[in-house]
């Protein structure tokens, strides 16, 4: 009898297109698939780790590399030996890539991984429908990720005319040779697509995440340049709440080069509007805003302080770090809880 070979699915897509919702659909799938997941964030902070739905007990933290980097094979091959163990029930893995790993390295990668029992099964792409164009003009080699793409997730397509999102499927059919583009909203798809169904008893669902950790810094220094080169990570934690007002003033007004914005956020203002007692989930990409509130899980604990990571070009990390320093208070105003009316109208 031929041994079961699980599907290793590569995720890729840029900063803010939506991979970890589209993940977390995945995982919520009625299909009864087990989904195991590396997870590699782009930062000293965990953040995605966080936002995707957790089912077991213990997640390891990110040492702030890039999976598309790694000069070991055998690394990629240990990470999905673990997820093999029988006792997880595994059937399938997706590899979450950070929004700036090289897609194409990281599927060769994975694809000659030497783990028995695993098969490569494709790269799913995601893109931002409303900022791809724009990324396109800033990143032309982004381009090239289309063309080895099985499948292209193009995301937030409700908030783009259906003249510009016709045009962007043209744009993404031709670039990728081919490769189905599938208009969707919070990166909702059908998981058949993806995944047959499975039997398990008694029936299993959730998934395994397994970020990676403790990949050096210098590995960079031998592979040619990536996209991620170009960009600087900023962390910022602190236990004291921000002020509502100061901190939209700084998605206002954003520090120069800054593009992505990801993490939970603390304000003064616990009661009313848009408050919350906990931290709210922050996720910012260009001039698009969404807060939500946690979820909270048994084996996923509600964060209780803010913390944020933010990616840009050109970022001077001090500047941003006192800028966000500059947003902490221990008392609200009223132009904090007027600030909260105005988060609430970004609140899912």
């Amino acid at each position: 009898m031929p041994t079961r070979q699980i599907p290793v699915f590569v995720l890729a897509g840029f900063l803010g297109s939506g991979k970890t919702t589209f993940l977390n659909g995945l995982l919520h799938n009625a299909l009864g698939v087990r989904v195991g997941v590396i997870i590699n964030d782009f930062g000293d902070i965990p953040v995605d780790s966080w936002l995707v739905d957790a089912s077991v007990d213990t997640m390891v933290t990110l040492g702030g590399g890039c999976l598309c980097c790694v000069t070991d094979a055998g690394q990629i091959d240990d990470m999905l030996q673990q997820l093999l163990d029988p006792s997880l029930e595994i059937d399938a893995v997706v590899i979450e890539a950070s929004g700036l790993a090289d897609p194409a390295n990281l599927a060769l990668r994975v694809s000659r991984s030497s783990t028995r029992g695993v098969r490569f099964a494709g790269v799913v792409l995601m893109v931002d429908a409303c900022e791809y164009l724009e990324t396109l003009r800033s990143h032309p080699q982004i381009a090239q990720d289309g063309r080895i793409a099985d499948l292209i997730v193009l995301n937030k397509a409700d908030l783009v005319s259906s003249s510009d999102l016709d045009q962007l499927m043209r744009t993404l059919e031709d670039s990728s040779r081919g490769a189905p583009v599938l208009p969707t909203t919070f990166g909702t798809i059908d998981p058949r697509l993806l995944f047959d169904r499975a039997r398990h008893e008694p029936p299993r669902y959730g998934q395994v995440p397994l970020p990676f950790e403790n990949l050096e810094r210098h590995a960079h220094d031998r592979h040619p340049p990536h996209l991620h080169d170009q960009y600087t990570s900023v962390s910022f934690r602190t236990d004291r709440p921000l002020s509502p007002h100061r901190f939209l003033e700084l998605l206002y007004d954003r520090p120069a080069g800054l593009y992505r914005l990801k993490g939970h956020v603390r304000f003064t203002v616990t009661r009313g509007p848009g408050a919350a007692r906990h931290p709210l989930e922050v996720q910012s990409v260009g001039a698009h805003v969404r807060f939500a509130r946690q979820r909270q899980t048994p084996n996923h604990p509600l964060v209780d302080e803010t913390q944020l990571v933010l990616i840009g070009i050109g970022v001077d990390a001090a500047d941003v770090a006192a800028r966000l320093a500059d947003c902490e208070a221990d008392t609200a105003t009223s132009d904090d809880r007027t600030a909260m009316i105005t988060i609430n109208r970004y609140l899912d």
